[in-house]
């Protein structure tokens, strides 16, 4: 009996004793032998123990099936558009964004999601607020990028139209159910005087959050005919921090040589307080990535690029137009940066680079610090735009924007980079994903910002179109699977031999 077990034994090690594969032509690694004495055959019962990755499809738990959109947010509103998306420590989804109130008037807007992708009735009216015009006489509010205190309340963003005639930097704070937060500027909104004395168009693109509860704006001013990057920083009570550059706000000059405009789209704090910026400049009517860096007092960091600030040579070939619109900020200090560029100047594609904590290109990464997807994300796509981005714990760069499908349609679209910069080809089709239309009729689906749940889901936000005029917009959200492995076993018989054994 030993020389027959020992003998079975290398049946079993062997690869070739039997044919037994799961549906993908794995062979099946053995786990069991069972003797048979009514047949006299015996049998090796084998399991193959499958990784299934299933990264960045939708996550049917979520919405309609992977998806929600929200009722109009302010009476006869045809246009609601959501710019920004935080997680909330109870896992719960901010949006924000901005109404068109009675078809006319902009407004600030915010929505709560429950976990399961619902409207939370507990925030606001059924879970969505909009506000009241921020300065006197504005009918154009909007809201571009929010941010939640550890408190909970949520401080949001953007501009205000002052008085018909001068766009401002403007914030407001709600508390947590949604209502104003009354102790926040003044009734629970502000705007900010013009940067430059002679600016008429100061717009805060993105807001970040300080350890010590102050609030940095940062975004770009109008003056002389040329907009530039400008930062501005609020106390807690919603006042300008006169300690911050020049009594509170402070301006970039050109940032290329030459350069007709500069942009700031997105902003980030580092860890000792500095503040990076990143948006484009524009220079002999080429637009370039641009980064800046602020010291903690919002002078600019000079140990950074050329003196505070610095551009890259073209991202794809003879692309006249690269524009970063997020960033995201590495643990080793290292910046990446997502946006698109144009490819060959006729098709515009994800891109995405890395600079190196002193402003100079990643030469790890990418290509010599850049990289674009050359790959469309539908077919027959002409524009493929990131517009957010953020960072897995793993390294690994999630982005998320927008694809064209068959030069009509669009459609939300996500990517994910390893750490170097190449497509993840562990994610959705090869590193890329598009969804189906949010609602059935819909044309126009387009993200505009991306971040994690704490279980690593991919959230998703901007606004989908009710039917295919492309109007009558209204905040959307979806949720991706990410990352989510499920163990599949197969379970198979191979006869190895007659006899009977006991």
């Amino acid at each position: 009996m030993k020389k027959i077990y020992s003998y079975l034994l290398i049946l079993v090690s062997s690869s070739e004793c039997f044919g037994a594969q799961d549906y993908n032509g794995n062979r099946l690694s053995p786990s069991k032998i069972i003797f048979n004495n009514k047949t006299q055959n015996s049998y090796i019962q084998s399991a193959m123990q499958k990784t299934v990755n299933f990264d960045g499809l939708v996550d049917q738990t979520f919405g309609n099936l992977g998806s929600t959109y929200l009722d109009m947010i302010a009476p006869g509103s045809d246009f609601d558009e959501c710019n920004s998306i935080a997680i909330q420590s109870d896992g719960k989804i901010v949006m924000g964004g901005y109404t068109k109130l009675n078809g006319t008037s902009y407004r600030f807007a915010a929505v709560r999601l429950t976990n399961d992708g619902s409207p939370d009735t507990s925030f606001g009216n059924n879970g969505l607020v909009y506000l009241n015009p921020i300065a006197p006489g504005s009918d154009s509010d909007g809201c571009n990028s929010i941010a939640i205190q550890p408190d909970g309340k949520i401080v949001m963003g953007g501009y205000t139209y002052l008085n018909g005639t001068d766009y401002r930097f403007a914030a407001v704070r709600l508390n947590a159910d949604g209502s104003s937060d009354l102790n926040f500027g003044d009734n629970g909104s502000l705007y900010l005087n013009g940067i430059v004395s002679d600016s008429d168009y100061d717009v805060c693109s993105s807001i970040a959050l300080q350890a010590d509860g102050k609030i940095v704006m940062g975004g770009y001013t109008r003056f002389d005919g040329h907009n530039r990057f400008g930062a501005a920083r609020l106390t807690t009570d919603g006042s300008p921090d006169t300690t911050f550059g020049d009594n509170g706000s402070i301006y970039f000059d050109p940032i290329g040589s030459g350069s007709d405009d500069d942009g700031c789209q997105s902003i980030a704090l580092q860890a000792d307080g500095k503040i990076v910026m990143v948006g484009y400049t524009s220079f002999n009517s080429i637009i370039r990535f641009a980064a800046a860096r602020l010291n903690a007092d919002g002078l600019p960091d000079t140990t950074f690029g050329d003196n505070g600030s610095m551009y890259l040579d073209v991202i794809a070939p003879e692309s006249t137009n690269d524009v970063c619109n997020s960033i995201a900020l590495q643990a080793n200090g290292k910046i990446v940066m997502g946006g698109y560029t144009k490819l060959d100047n006729t098709d515009y594609r994800f891109a995405a680079a890395r600079l190196n904590s002193d402003g100079s290109p990643d030469a790890n990464f990418g290509d010599n610090g850049s990289i674009y997807l050359n790959q469309i994300i539908t077919g027959g796509a002409d524009d493929d735009e990131c517009n957010s981005i953020t960072l897995q714990s793993d390294g690994k760069i999630v982005m998320g924007g927008y694809t064209s499908l068959n030069d009509a349609d669009y459609r939300f679209a996500a990517v994910r980079l390893t750490s170097n910069g190449s497509p993840d080809v562990t994610f959705g089709d090869g590193g890329l994903i598009y969804l189906n239309q949010i609602i059935a009729g819909g044309t126009d689906d387009e993200c505009f910002s991306i971040t994690l749940q704490p279980d690593g889901k991919i959230v998703m936000g901007g606004y989908t179109s009710l039917n295919d005029n492309f109007t009558d917009y209204r905040f959307a959200a979806v949720r991706l699977i990410n990352p989510m492995t499920l163990q599949s076993y197969q379970t198979s018989y191979a006869v190895v031999g007659a006899g009977i054994y006991s």
